[in-house]
């Protein structure tokens, strides 16, 4: 997880999130559990994970408070007098932007590797099924090998 229930707190005014609360602290780290995964879908399609430079975390940290505290700030949001809701920004709407631009390659994290994923078919040209071969013999589906060739790191699904 990129974030924790303090972070996404701190987008409420550090408001706590306790038993008697609308929300619990579980149903917060639930939500963060959801959105790493959501962020982690999208990043494998590009990078490596797992990230580990600095400043890439916290890109990914802010991402995943915005998701959350956007779904959060739907559920707790309150009308005002006039029956308009009190807050115009929208969060969600923010980290979800950032996303996009992680999955459109403008928005560039440093130093992981890039990958690509190799599927192999499962039909021979007669429509046939057939066992999955690989080249060499050391790789195995589900697992990653260095393309010195290409200067990448290539996951083999």
């Amino acid at each position: 997880m990129y974030c924790t229930v303090s972070d996404v707190e701190n987008y409420f005014l550090n408001k706590k999130f306790k038993c008697d609360d609308y929300l619990e602290n579980q149903e917060i780290i639930a939500f963060i559990a959801q959105e790493t995964a959501v962020i982690n879908a999208v990043l494998k399609t590009k990078y490596s994970l797992p990230i580990t430079d600095t400043s890439d975390l916290l890109i990914l940290k802010m991402i995943n408070e915005k998701l959350v505290a956007g779904t959060v700030d739907g559920i707790i949001r309150e009308k005002d007098d006039e029956g308009k809701f009190d807050r115009n920004r929208n969060l969600r709407k923010e980290g979800q932007s950032w996303l996009d631009k992680i999955m459109k390659g403008e928005i560039l994290l440093d130093t992981t590797e890039k990958t690509s994923v190799i599927k192999f078919n499962t039909k021979d040209s007669e429509g046939n099924t057939v066992k999955k071969r690989f080249k060499d013999s050391n790789i195995q589906p589900n697992t990653e090998f260095i393309d010195r060739e290409r200067r990448t790191v290539t996951r083999v699904t």
